[in-house]
C-alpha cells in the first residue's frame, strides 16, 4: 500500500515496551493456515506443548492460540518466542498488527492504535505520523482492517447515512471541540443525533433506509437527560459487563470483580475531566471508532459514557488498593475500557444500542 493513502495522527506516539500485557490478555488470535503450517511441529511448539498441554485451541471460526492463563508462546523475558525463534513473518496476523488499528474508508486508511497497548496509551515511542513506511509494509500481508464504505453506515435502527454526511458530522465534533473540549462536544453531538432521530417518523418495518436529512450535528446538550442517560447505561454494563471476562486470566478477573462490586452506582461520580481522557476520546473519533461498529448513535452513547466510567473505576481500583486515586488507578481504567467497552466489546455492543433506544424514547416522550 502507498504510504501517502494513510492518515496518521499528529500527537500519538507508539513503540513497543515489551510489556507482554497484550499476550495475556484472553483475547482469541486467529492462527492462519498458513502461520499454523509453520508452527506445527516446529520444536518451539513441542516445548509449549510440553509445558501448557497445547500450543493452538481448535474453536468453530479455526485454530486459536493457547491464551490460558497467557499466550504459551510467550518467553520468561515477555519476549515472543515465535518472533524470537521462528521470526516475524510466523506471528499470527493479528499479533504482527498489534496496536495498530486500521480502517479502511472511501478516504484512505485511518491507522490509530489500541490504548489497551501500554506504550500506546502513555503516548511512549516515536511519532506515529513517522511510522507510514512500516505500517504500509504491514499492510501488504494484512486482511485485519476496518471496512467503512462510502454508502450504509447505520445512523440508528434502520436508518443508514453516507460516509459523506458522516464526515461533516465528525468535522462538526472536531470543530467544537476546539471551543469546548472533546467531552462537551460529543455529549452536543449525541444530543443533536438523536434529537434527530427522535423526530424522524418511525418507520412500519425494519427494511434498511436512507436518512430524511443530513445529520445535524452539534446542539446544547441536556445535562439532566444525559445523566439519565449514562445511569441507564451504567445499570445495561453492571449486569454484563464481568461476563465478558471469560477467559481472562484469573487473578486479572478475580481483582477486577472485586472492584466492580464495591462500587455503589455512580451517585455522586462525575466525568473525569483530564487531557488523557480527552485525548483518549480524540483518538477515538479519529481512528473512527464511531462508525466502525453499529451503529453511530449507540457508539455516541458509549463515547459520551466513558469519562464517567474512567472516573467510575479509577476511583475504584484506588480504592480497592487503600489509597487516593493515583495514575496507575487510571491506566488500569483505561485499560479496562479499551479491552472490553470499547475495541473488544464482544456481546456489549447490544447494550450500547438498547441505550441508544433508551435516549430516543426519552426525547420522544411527552413532557
Amino acid at each position: 500500500m502507498d504510504p501517502a493513502s494513510l492518515h496518521l495522527p499528529a500527537d500519538q506516539n507508539y513503540d513497543c515496551v515489551q510489556c507482554g500485557r497484550s499476550c495475556q490478555a484472553g483475547w482469541d488470535i486467529a492462527v492462519e493456515e498458513p502461520i499454523r503450517s509453520q508452527l506445527e511441529g516446529h520444536p518451539l511448539t513441542l516445548r509449549v506443548i510440553q509445558q501448557h498441554g497445547a500450543a493452538l485451541i481448535e474453536k468453530k471460526a479455526g485454530p486459536v492460540l493457547n491464551m490460558t492463563p497467557a499466550c504459551g508462546y510467550l518467553e520468561p523475558d515477555l519476549l515472543c518466542g515465535i518472533h524470537r525463534h521462528i521470526g516475524v513473518e510466523a506471528k499470527p496476523n493479528i499479533c504482527r498488527l498489534f496496536p495498530y488499528i486500521l480502517s479502511q474508508t472511501p478516504e484512505g486508511t485511518y491507522v490509530g492504535v489500541s490504548y489497551s497497548c501500554t506504550a500506546a496509551r502513555q503516548n511512549l515511542g516515536r511519532p506515529l505520523a513517522v511510522q507510514g513506511e512500516e505500517v504500509s509494509a504491514l499492510l501488504s500481508t494484512s486482511t485485519a482492517i476496518n471496512m467503512v464504505g462510502e454508502d450504509g453506515l447505520t445512523v440508528h435502527a434502520s436508518w443508514f447515512t453516507q460516509w459523506s454526511d458522516y464526515r461533516r458530522l465528525e468535522d462538526q465534533i472536531l470543530q467544537r471541540a476546539e471551543v469546548v473540549g472533546m467531552q462537551a462536544a460529543l455529549a452536543e453531538a449525541l444530543t443533536g443525533v438523536a434529537r434527530q432521530v427522535a423526530g424522524w417518523k418511525k418507520p412500519r418495518n425494519t427494511s434498511p433506509r436512507p436518512s430524511p436529512e443530513e445529520l445535524s450535528g452539534c446542539v446544547p446538550a441536556d445535562p439532566d437527560l444525559l445523566k439519565t442517560v449514562r445511569r441507564e447505561m451504567w445499570a445495561q454494563l453492571s449486569e454484563h459487563l464481568l461476563p465478558e471476562l471469560e477467559g481472562v486470566e484469573s487473578t486479572v478477573r478475580a481483582h477486577f470483580q472485586k472492584v466492580t462490586e464495591s462500587l455503589q452506582g455512580l451517585e455522586g461520580v462525575e466525568p473525569l475531566h483530564t487531557p488523557e481522557v480527552e485525548k483518549y476520546l480524540r483518538h477515538l473519533v479519529f481512528r473512527k471508532q464511531l462508525v466502525i461498529h453499529p451503529t453511530l448513535l449507540s457508539n455516541l452513547c458509549l463515547l459520551d459514557f466513558l469519562p464517567t466510567f474512567l472516573a467510575l473505576y479509577g476511583h475504584g481500583f484506588a480504592r480497592h488498593r487503600g489509597r487516593e486515586m493515583q495514575e496507575q488507578d487510571y491506566w488500569d481504567a483505561l485499560d479496562v475500557a479499551e479491552k472490553f467497552l470499547v475495541y473488544h466489546c464482544r456481546g456489549l455492543r447490544p447494550v450500547y444500542q438498547r441505550c441508544a433506544r433508551f435516549l430516543v424514547d426519552q426525547l420522544r416522550s411527552p413532557v
